[in-house]
Parts: structure tokens; sequence; C-alpha cells
């Protein structure tokens, strides 16, 4: 990971996925700390960043909403450079959803940033990182992650307990919500893309996808393999190169998918204002 590339301008399409429920309602619409929406939120992390400082053109910005809520995202991204589009009942059906609506504006070159609308820490100096690494690393999917530790650290150990981590050599990571993949690596992968999201949290399914044989597997298990490995393994497998982007910005990673989360939420926030 973390290899210099050309100073070649990039583009890049923002698709917000806000389809997400928790007890029947949007999880996106959580009113977070900031007396804004989680989706707001994210929202404003993201058209903070600039881009052309960067180097990254911004086509085209989307987010996704579920059945029965379309005027409610209305009213909330009246003020937003956004499109709407409704999204499906899995994720994966949310995600070709949103790319069905953008592909044909995309080269195959052309970035889609894929963003999770349930993460209510977010904030734009961590996108400002993720964007600016994006833009000078050579990669076809770069997928953000942060370190147990520097969870642990920043969010408290309570919060560790509904997060996914895979013991790695030297440590265990979490993913975030951020992925960010070329329209070309997009569809190369397209007849796996829903096997990939439905165990994404598995990583024994997942390790049958990558063709890891035993041994391969066993040192999977034992967390003797490296993140450089894993992604070697991605890219014989699928041939698109993968870029991990190890971040110390543990915001990003935490996200409210259970009623538990909300508890833990409101408990980091006490934290962070008492600090």
């Amino acid at each position: 990971m973390d290899t210099i590339t050309s100073s070649k301008k990039r583009n890049l399409s923002l698709v917000f996925l806000a389809s997400g429920l928790l007890d029947d309602k949007p999880k996106a619409l959580i009113q977070t700390h900031l007396k804004t929406t989680i989706l707001e939120t994210v929202m404003n992390a993201f058209f903070s960043v600039n881009y052309q400082k960067l180097d990254v053109h911004i086509n085209r910005s989307i987010v996704t909403y579920p059945l029965n809520y379309e005027n409610d995202f209305k009213q909330l991204t009246t003020n937003y450079p956004v499109e709407l589009v409704l999204g499906g009942q899995k994720l994966y059906q949310t995600i070709d959803n949103s790319f069905q609506a953008i592909k044909n504006y995309l080269q195959d070159d052309d970035y889609i940033c894929f963003i999770a609308t349930d993460t209510p820490l977010v904030t734009s100096e961590a996108v400002e990182d993720i964007i600016m690494r994006f833009s000078i690393l050579d990669g076809d999917l770069f997928y953000p992650f942060v370190s147990i530790e520097s969870y642990i650290v920043q969010l408290g150990k309570k919060a560790i307990r509904n997060r996914t981590f895979v013991k790695l050599a030297r440590d265990k990571f979490c993913g975030t919500g951020i992925v960010i993949v070329n329209k070309r690596s997009l569809l190369k992968i397209w007849d796996n893309l829903i096997y990939i999201i439905e165990n994404r949290k598995n990583p024994l399914k997942m390790a049958r996808l990558f063709r890891i044989n035993f041994l391969w597997l066993l040192n999977l298990i034992l967390g003797r393999i490296t993140v450089l490995q894993l992604e070697e393994q991605v890219e014989r497998v699928f041939g698109i190169k993968p870029q991990g982007l190890l971040t110390t910005f543990a915001n990003l990673a935490f996200n409210i998918d259970k009623r538990q989360d909300l508890e833990d939420y409101q408990e980091i926030v006490k934290n962070i204002n008492n600090s």
C-alpha cells in the first residue's frame, strides 16, 4: 500500500448511501450532537473539502433514500449539490441503483466514492485526509481502515463491541464507511459484488471468494497475513489494484447499525465534551 503515483487530475463522483433503516426509520435522519442529521453532517464534511487544491474534480453527487421518504430527503438536501436516487431494500440494490444513475456520465478511469451516512462522528479533516491520499496514490480501489488501537484510544473500549475487526500481522483492523473505486474495476467485480457486500463482515466467506488455499487461510486466522499480502491476493484474483489507506481518524469507522450503537454514540460525545 501507499505507492506514489502521477499527478493526473482525478474525476470523482460522490454517492451518499442513505437508505439504511433502524427501527423502520432512516438512520441518515438521526440527529447528531451538531444539531444536524447524520446525512447533513456527512455531506458537510465532504463538501467542505477543497477538491481543487487536491487536483480532484467532483463529477456528480447522489444521495440514495429509502422508499416513502423522498419528501423528507428533498427538504434536507435542497441546499446541497446532490441528486436523489431511490435506494433498495438491500445494500447491493442501493449501490446498483446509484451506479445505474451515473455510469453513463463516467469514463472508465473515473472514480466513485461510496459513503455511508450512518457515521455521525465524521469530520472534514478526516475526509480531507482520505481524499488527499487518494489523489496521489496509485490504485483502482481505495479502502480506508482503522487499527483497533486507534479506535480504543479515541472512542473508548466499549465502542468496539459492535465493530468487526480482522486480525492481521501486527494489529487488528476494521473498515470505515468509505470506499472509492473506479468505474472499470467496479464493472470487473460486478458479478461478485452481491457476495462481497453480503459477506463483508465474514472473513471466512470472503477468503473463499479470494481463492485462498488452506495454508494461507490458516495464516489469516492466526493473524500472520499483512495488509500488503491481502492486496496482492485481491490483485491476482480480480485483476484490480487495491490500495489500503490506514487512517488515524477512528471517527470514520464508528457507525450506527443497532440501538446499542446509539447509546455508545451518546457516551462518546459526552466524553468528547468533557475532555
